[in-house]
C-alpha cells in the first residue's frame, strides 16, 4: 500500500518539473488560503513553517482505510496554525479543523477515485488548491475580527460533523478497497459533503463577525451619542451662565461675606464649569472618558487623568473603546468596596514616536501578592456576563501586535498596556 512516506519518497528522487512545480503552486496557493482566514505573527519563521504545512497539506496521500497518513499530517496542521497564526485559541481551532477536514476530504477523492481512473493526479490537487484560495479569499471574514468564545464554541460544535465525516471515512472503513469490489459511492458524497460544508460554515462564521461588529459599532454609536448629548447640556449651562452674569454680580454685592463665598462655591460646583469633555485630540478617547468620569462620579470615586494625545488615533474605534472602557470599568468595580477616601484611579495615557502607552492603576484592597498568569476574578454576582475586561483588553492589544501588563504592588493594582501604531 502507498503512504505519504513513499509518495515524498518517490516526488523526492524522482522528481520531475511539473511535479515540483505543482507543489510549489498547491504551497502558494495553500499558504494564501491562510493567510486570507488569518493575520500571520511577524516571525521569520512564521512561513517557512506555513510552507511546511501547505507541502504536507497538500501531498499527504489520504488512501480510505489507511490509518497511517491522516492522524499524524492533521495534527501537524493544527499545531502550525496554532503556532504560526494570530488570533484567539477558539478561533485557530476551529478554522485550523475546517481547513484541514476540507483539504484532507479533496486529497481523498483525488486519491481514491480520481486517480484509479486517470494519471494525472497533481493537476486535479493543483486546481483545488487555486480554487481553495478563491473561496477564501471571497468568503473569508476580516481576519482582525473574532467571535466570543461562546459562538466559538458553537461553531466547533458544527464543524465536528465535516471533521467526523471525513476521519469517518479514511479511519473507520476497512482496508483499501480494490476496483469492483466495493461500492465507494456512499464515501465520494460524503467528503464532496464535507467540502460544501466548509463554505457553509465560513459563511456563518463571517455572517456572525459581521453581526458582532455591528453590535459594537453601535454600542459606541450609543456612547458617542452620550458624548454629545453631554456635551450639548454643557453648552448650554455655559451660555445661560454667561446670560446670567450680571445678575449673579449684582447678587454677590449685595450679599454678606460670609454668604458671599458660598454662592461662589456653589457657580464653580456647577458641572458646566468644572467637568471636562476635551481631554485630548481623538474624538473616541473623548467619548469613552466622558461617559465614564460620570460614571466615576457617581460612585464617589476620584480619577486623576494625564493625557497627551494630540491627535486622532490610528487604531479601529471599537478597540480603542474596549481598551479605555474596560480598563475604568475594571478600576472602578475595584474601588466598590473600599472606603470613600480610597476610591482613588489614575489613568496616565501617551501618544507619540508610533506607539500608544496607557497605564490604568488603582487601589485593590488586597495586601496578597497576585498571580501573574491569572487574570483576577470579577467580584460581580453575574460571573457568566462579567469578569472578561482584562481579555477583551488583551485582545485587543494583541491584535496590534501590542503587549498588555498587570501587576500589584502595596495593595495598587496596575495595567500597563503598550500599542504600536499600524
Amino acid at each position: 500500500m502507498e503512504t505519504a512516506v513513499s509518495y515524498l519518497h518517490d516526488l523526492v528522487l524522482m522528481p520531475t518539473f511539473w511535479q515540483w512545480l505543482g507543489m510549489i503552486v498547491i504551497v502558494i496557493f495553500i499558504v494564501g488560503s491562510v493567510r486570507n482566514l488569518f493575520r500571520i505573527k511577524k516571525c521569520w519563521w512564521s512561513y517557512g513553517l506555513l510552507a511546511v504545512m501547505g507541502f504536507l497539506a497538500g501531498g499527504t496521500v489520504v488512501y480510505i482505510g489507511d490509518l497511517a497518513n491522516l492522524p499524524p499530517t492533521f495534527l501537524a496542521l493544527l499545531l502550525i496554525i496554532w503556532v504560526c497564526c494570530c488570533g484567539s485559541g477558539w478561533k485557530k481551532i476551529c478554522m485550523g479543523l475546517l481547513l484541514g477536514s476540507t483539504v484532507f476530504a479533496w486529497n481523498a477523492i483525488v486519491d481514491n477515485f480520481i486517480r484509479n481512473h486517470s494519471d494525472g493526479f497533481m493537476l486535479p490537487r493543483v486546481i483545488f488548491a487555486f480554487l481553495f484560495y478563491i473561496i477564501t479569499w471571497l468568503a473569508a471574514p476580516e481576519k482582525d475580527d473574532d467571535l466570543t468564545p461562546e459562538m466559538w464554541r458553537l461553531i466547533l460544535l458544527l464543524t465536528i460533523v465535516p471533521v467526523g465525516s471525513v476521519l469517518g471515512v479514511v479511519l473507520l472503513s476497512r482496508e483499501r478497497w480494490e476496483p469492483g469490489n466495493v461500492d465507494l459511492r456512499l464515501h465520494f458524497a460524503v467528503l464532496c459533503l464535507s467540502i460544501l460544508a466548509f463554505v457553509g460554515l465560513l459563511w456563518a462564521i463571517r455572517v456572525l463577525m459581521r453581526q458582532r461588529k455591528l453590535e459594537q459599532e453601535a454600542m459606541f454609536a450609543q456612547m458617542n451619542q452620550k458624548y454629545y448629548e453631554t456635551m450639548e447640556q454643557q453648552h448650554f449651562e455655559i451660555r445661560r451662565l454667561r446670560h446670567d452674569m450680571a445678575n449673579h454680580l449684582q447678587a454677590l454685592a449685595a450679599l454678606p461675606e460670609g454668604e458671599r463665598d458660598k454662592y461662589i462655591r456653589e457657580l464653580l460646583d456647577n458641572s458646566a464649569l468644572s467637568r471636562t469633555l476635551n481631554y485630548c485630540g481623538d474624538s473616541t478617547v473623548n467619548a469613552v472618558l466622558s461617559v465614564k468620569e460620570g460614571m466615576l462620579q457617581q460612585q464617589n470615586i476620584s480619577c486623576e487623568m494625564k493625557l497627551d494625545i494630540p491627535e486622532e488615533l490610528p487604531f479601529e474605534k471599537a478597540d480603542i473603546c474596549a481598551i479605555y472602557a474596560n480598563a475604568l470599568d475594571n478600576a472602578a468595580e475595584a474601588c466598590e468596596g473600599l472606603p470613600e477616601k480610597m476610591r482613588q484611579i489614575s489613568l496616565e495615557s501617551r501618544a507619540g514616536k508610533g506607539m500608544l502607552a496607557i497605564k490604568i492603576s488603582n487601589p485593590c484592597g488586597k495586601s496578597s501578592r497576585m498571580e501573574y498568569s491569572v487574570f483576577p476574578s470579577t467580584t460581580k454576582a453575574d460571573r457568566k456576563n462579567h469578569g472578561y475586561g482584562l481579555r477583551s483588553i488583551e485582545k485587543s492589544v494583541q491584535r496590534y501586535g501590542g503587549n498588555m501588563e498587570i501587576g500589584q504592588k502595596e495593595g495598587v493594582f496596575e495595567l500597563f498596556c503598550c500599542i504600536p501604531f499600524p
